[in-house]
């Protein structure tokens, strides 16, 4: 194999490794922003209930 074939070999090794670590980011940014919308919904979800429970307990105290 001469030197020009090398270095091309080489180049297209190192732009497939490169395009590999760039999938894998953004596989877990994927993850990461999936773990983040899942949180959010909790939250809301735990807001409203409390939203809720005040609710609750304000019309229990004004009907005493």
């Amino acid at each position: 194999m001469n030197w020009e074939m090398t270095l091309r070999n080489e180049r297209e090794k190192g732009a497939e490794q490169e395009r590999a670590r760039t999938e894998e980011q953004r596989k877990r940014a994927e993850a990461a922003e999936e773990r983040a919308k899942a949180e959010k919904e909790r939250a809301d979800k735990a807001e409203e209930e409390l939203r809720m429970l005040k609710e609750q307990i304000e019309k229990m105290q004004t009907s005493k």
